[in-house]
């Protein structure tokens, strides 16, 4: 299994991860971002991603004694499967 060692925020809801194998790649969000993810349409929202266990995770505001969960994560390998290698300049 693939774990996330680094990320870094682009422009257009993509990600620069870095992973465990020292790979780099671009992880495009932008096309998923509905159903749970459509929290993070909002820019500052998304910019707040970290690595939780290896996975990019972001954490929403909710009530304490809600039963909604306030973690948001995607999995290190789902990352890694459906990002594409770097090729030229990242904007």
């Amino acid at each position: 299994m693939k774990k996330i060692k680094d990320v870094v925020v682009l422009n257009n809801y993509r990600l620069l991860l870095t992973f465990d194998s020292k790979e780099q790649k671009i992880y495009d969000m932008s096309a998923n971002l509905n159903g749970v993810f459509e929290y993070l349409k909002d820019c500052e929202r998304f910019k707040k991603v970290k690595i939780v266990r290896g996975a990019l995770t972001w954490f929403r505001d909710i009530p304490p004694n809600s039963n909604i969960c306030n973690e948001i994560d995607i999995c290190p390998d789902s990352a890694y499967l459906n990002s594409a290698p770097i090729k030229g300049i990242i904007n």
